[in-house]
């Protein structure tokens, strides 16, 4: 084990036993849900705002709202206007929760096995994730658990005050703040009111004034657009990074419905995307609407950095109908494109079958792979691959890991020790299996095993090193994988 990887396990058993500590102290039998409190973060001078979990007795932990962009996504969750919304789509939060063993992921599971931690009892056992605005949640970095350390810590401080009836809960607006005396190496509290939970602001760069000039040049003046900037209701899974929600982009003629530009773009580049849409469609059309209407205050923002230079008229409108057909029939052919898929009963009955000839132990064996397998079909899913893709996916990772590498009952391999027989499984073992294997299908079934295995790393069932084994495998071998055929 190298330096960061000590490091990085010394912060998460830190952070376990932080929350084993905060469960202690059993908060949720203090203070209501909605009770808003604060830890001072002195590493990056922000005030860590919390909130416990757990008086309504349906999920017990703490949420942490790092400085003020954390402040004004707490707010806007409590906020009428994002009912509806996806809090995935604005929520930046990290979350301790505490959970039954059977509600745990296999990565939760794996993760505090590995750290030697172990717990009785429904609701004991710690889940850590970390939120961003449009992103999937995920394992907290090691920076985020250094910040959710600090909150548990403060937390579990202002609850044994609590205790001694040493808190203030006060109507003002001031908040009970906890700040560390390294000194003394003890908590202090005092109150400050709330950072101001202004609007952040949403801007994007124009093109240069060239660009502008040309623009302006080749297009007349005329006509009313809607442009609006949607989150979609799919996940773009990403092998490198975190997956996300989509953002696009849209622009539509008033008058006539018709869609004159649309731009698809991760949730950190949304603003430019907007913006860059707009300016495509003019250089398409060659035509500057001489009114824009729009339904979002940040896209005004947006167009605000090229208002008076293509002078823009903007108005806020109640409903953007074009847009809003548009967008209704999209939803309407991408619903249901995974209905009915269910993969479940034929790993279940695929395990019954080999049953018969396996022994206990292969048959216990088989049984942990099918629920990873399951985990990893989740993951597929929620990565909105189409059908196909998946069961394709699922089929080849059932055959290497089930059929293959347990095909010896006195020499049996897990996923992580098949690693090194990967050229061995396609060179020999596969096409004996399949007789005729075509180029197309077997490049499919490679495409499978690396997705199954960086799905392992995503979720922390294989290391660094274990995952660059993988990769340079499937490189260095591929094209004699598919010349063999």
């Amino acid at each position: 084990m190298n330096d960061n990887q000590a490091y990085d396990t010394e912060r998460w058993s830190e952070l376990v036993n932080a929350a084993k500590d905060f469960f202690a102290e059993r908060p949720w039998e203090l203070l209501l849900d909605d009770i808003l409190f604060g830890v001072y973060d002195s590493l990056k001078g922000q005030i860590l705002y919390c909130t416990v979990l757990g008086g309504l007795g349906e999920v017990l932990g703490l949420a942490v709202y790092s400085g003020v962009k954390g402040l004004n996504s707490y707010y806007e969750l409590l906020s009428d206007d994002s009912m509806e919304l996806d809090p995935r789509l604005y929520l930046d939060s990290k979350l301790i929760s505490f959970e039954d063993r059977d509600d745990l992921t296999n990565q939760d599971y794996q993760l505090l096995k590995r750290l030697g931690f172990s717990f009785r009892g429904r609701k004991r056992w710690p889940q850590f994730r970390s939120y961003s605005p449009g992103y999937l949640e995920e394992l907290p970095n090691v920076h985020e658990r250094i910040e959710m350390i600090t909150a548990l810590q403060g937390a579990t401080a202002l609850m044994q005050l609590e205790k001694q009836a040493q808190v203030s809960w006060t109507g003002s607006q001031k908040i009970p703040v906890m700040h560390f005396n390294p000194d003394k190496s003890d908590w202090r509290l005092n109150y400050q009111e709330p950072e101001s939970s202004s609007k952040n602001r949403t801007n994007a760069s124009p093109p240069d004034e060239i660009t502008m000039q040309r623009l302006k040049k080749n297009a007349r003046k005329i006509g009313i657009w809607e442009g609006c900037l949607y989150p979609m209701p799919f996940v773009v899974d990403q092998e490198d990074g975190r997956s996300y929600f989509p953002y696009m982009g849209i622009w539509a003629d008033h008058e006539s419905g018709s869609i004159l530009e649309y731009k698809f773009t991760d949730p950190d580049a949304a603003p430019q995307a907007f913006l860059d849409s707009l300016l495509s469609a003019i250089e398409t059309t060659k035509i500057i609407p001489q009114t824009i209407l729009i339904d979002q205050e940040e896209c005004e923002d947006i167009l605000n950095t090229v208002r008076d230079k293509l002078g823009l008229t903007i108005r806020q409108s109640v409903g953007l109908p074009a847009l809003e057909e548009a967008m209704q029939s999209f939803q309407e052919q991408s619903q249901g494109n995974l209905e009915g898929f269910e993969l479940e009963d034929s790993i279940t009955s695929r395990q019954e079958e080999d049953n018969a000839t396996y022994s206990y132990w292969i048959q216990d064996a088989i049984a942990l792979n099918n629920d990873l397998l399951r985990e990893f079909r989740d993951h597929l899913m929620d990565s909105c691959l189409n059908p196909e893709t998946i069961e394709n996916h699922l089929e080849i990772t059932y055959i290497f890991i089930n059929e293959y590498l347990l095909s010896d009952p006195e020499n049996p391999f897990w996923y992580e020790q098949g690693i090194d027989s990967l050229d061995h499984f396609f060179q020999t073992w596969l096409p004996q299996k399949f007789d005729q294997l075509s180029v197309s299908r077997l490049k499919r079934m490679i495409a499978g095993l690396k997705k199954f295995y960086t799905f392992l790393f995503q979720y922390h069932y294989l290391d660094d090193q274990e995952f660059e084994e993988i990769k340079k495998s499937i490189r260095n071998n591929k094209e004699n994988w598919i010349k063999g055929t």
